[in-house]
């Protein structure tokens, strides 16, 4: 090969090298480039590990990034809980749809199947979902943790249990509460300023519904200031407002919630306690959801409006009580005993939750306590005492010498009195106080005595044989010591006093009603006193609950948000 030759391969050879070179700076070049633009838009999917499963459990198994070529950048989509709690009205247009829950609830889920899955996938997630999370460090979006409390305040909460084109056939009663969860789809493109998290969607009426059903008390309820606070059974709850989208909820579990004993919401009546409204056994009997908003009330006293003090002013003078003098008001704000006196007037007149006390009766008939919702603005009764064992010597007390009032209402012998569940004993009082719907003005009338005497009594220590208010003071120390019980006290004062001078002295009754026989009077108080104890025997409220005025809200559809 001649030096020529040599000369021009080595020219090759380095111009090859230099290419080579080149080329590998090129690429070098355009695949920084190409990660800068992947970057770039890669960025514009700002939030995206806000939507991972450390954040929102297995709803992250929707997080998707969809790209707009012509915008040249990505949106995040995800799917997050759209929650509602509302009457049953069975949708048979949504066939799709799954009824699960257990004996107290039942909860309705889209077609998407449990928490916005599909129904293959629906057990598994539904068990991901009760597994610890990271919530504990504040990564968990707050309403995971509400999901998860739904799903295990039933025992069946996590299982379908039929479908909704089933739901006749399975016998399910269409005045009850539906809760529905539904998956939407949400961007974090039209998140407000200031809001990272993917939120759930719900109602300020669902809100109030929830709050109660898990166990929760209102501590504040300002929709003034948009402040607001529930606490209790190891949850806490609190809301305030988010500039440029609204109400926004937190939710937290600080202990270790017991559902056991959480307030029994079974149907549309139950609900309506939440908001401080108290069906009575005047309401004619219907079928289908009652009404939904406050307005749709009628001004009678199918319900007792409680909730506040203004309410409670407005239906005392509808039931005739001279509500608008302020001493009596305060009288009858303050007069208490084993509990407050104005629990009387619920005691007697409250529709009776038939359904639900039923399904509490134990294996051998014993009776147990509803827990309901507190429709009042007081604390129910803070003394020891056992209102079944109330109701029971008050049933002895009676059972000979009324017989032929209590067979009337069809007991076969007078110890039926004491052996009858004191829910059926309610249903019999029930059934005997509304043989003639004309009775209503009578009935009302004995509640008036009733309660005008038992404020007089209650007020005033030489009106009994003892004070009573110290008889409560020391209720501990006679529990120890072996005195008579408080339950006997209090009947005794009924019997002895109240009843005694209600029929004696005529300025307690209405001028229309001297003419009724003073026999007809104490049949109808009899019974009422019965009914009344019978009621506290088979419900009762929280010691800690009671209702903070949010009447206005029931059935609202007010958008809100959980964080």
């Amino acid at each position: 090969m001649s030096d020529g030759e040599k000369d021009s391969n080595g020219n090759e050879i380095a111009s090859l090298a230099v290419a080579v070179v080149a080329l590998a700076v090129a690429l070098v070049a355009l695949l920084g480039t190409t990660a800068q633009v992947l970057q770039q838009y890669i960025a514009t999917a700002a939030g995206y590990s806000n939507c991972g499963k450390r954040v929102i459990g297995p709803w992250a198994k929707h997080t998707k990034l969809v790209f707009h070529p012509w915008e040249l950048r990505f949106e995040v989509v995800f799917m997050a809980p759209a929650i509602e709690v509302r009457p049953a009205r069975l949708d048979t247009a949504n066939q799709q749809a799954v009824l699960v829950g257990g004996v107290s609830e039942r909860f309705l889920i889209t077609k998407s199947g449990l928490l916005g899955f599909s129904n293959a996938d629906t057990e598994k997630m539904a068990r991901d979902c009760l597994k610890p999370t990271d919530e504990g460090l504040g990564y968990a979006a707050s309403w995971l943790t509400l999901l998860r409390e739904i799903q295990v305040m039933t025992p069946t909460a996590a299982r379908t249990r039929s479908h909704v084109n089933d739901a006749n056939a399975a016998g399910l009663e269409t005045s009850g509460l539906l809760l529905t969860i539904k998956a939407v789809n949400q961007t974090l493109d039209l998140m407000p300023e200031g809001v990272k998290r993917p939120y759930a969607i719900t109602t300020l009426g669902s809100v109030v519904l929830l709050v109660a059903r898990l166990g929760l008390h209102w501590k504040q309820f300002d929709r003034v200031n948009d402040r607001y606070l529930a606490d209790g059974n190891g949850l806490l709850i609190t809301g305030s407002a988010v500039p440029h989208l609204g109400i926004m909820f937190s939710f937290t579990r600080y202990g270790f919630p017991s559902h056991v004993h959480c307030p029994v919401i079974e149907d549309d009546e139950a609900a309506k306690l939440c908001f401080g409204l108290v069906p009575t056994i005047f309401k004619s009997p219907r079928f289908g959801p009652g009404p939904k908003y406050l307005t749709d009330i009628p001004r009678n006293l199918d319900f007792l409006r409680l909730g506040s003090r203004a309410e409670m002013t407005a239906t005392f003078r509808l039931m005739g009580f001279e509500a608008n003098n302020q001493e009596f008001m305060a009288s009858i704000e303050s007069t208490e005993h084993l509990f407050p006196v104005i629990f009387e007037i619920v005691g007697m007149l409250a529709q009776s939750f038939n359904a639900v006390a039923e399904s509490a009766a134990g294996p051998h008939g014993e009776q147990n306590h509803i827990l309901l919702p507190n429709p009042l603005p007081f604390h129910w009764g803070s003394k020891t005492f056992s209102p079944d064992k109330l109701f029971r010597t008050y049933a002895d007390s009676m059972k000979y010498e009324q017989w032929e009032l209590w067979e009337r209402l069809g007991f076969t012998e007078p110890q039926h009195l004491l052996t009858e569940t004191a829910s059926r004993i309610v249903r019999m009082c029930d059934r005997w106080l509304s043989e003639n719907l004309t009775r209503q003005a009578l009935i009302l009338m004995v509640v008036r005595a009733h309660v005008r005497r038992a404020i007089q009594v209650f007020n005033d220590e030489t009106l009994t044989s003892r004070n009573f208010q110290v008889v409560c003071a020391t209720i501990e120390t006679m529990s120890r010591t072996g005195m008579r019980p408080v339950e006997t006290e209090l009947v005794e004062i009924y019997l002895d006093k109240v009843l005694h001078i209600i029929l004696q002295k005529p300025g307690f009754w209405d001028d229309d009603m001297e003419g009724v026989h003073v026999e007809r009077k104490r049949e109808i108080w009899l019974v009422l006193m019965l009914r009344m104890f019978g009621w506290f025997a088979t419900h009762t409220f929280h010691p800690a609950d009671i209702q903070v005025p949010k009447s206005d809200v029931m059935g609202s559809e007010q958008p809100v948000y959980i964080s």
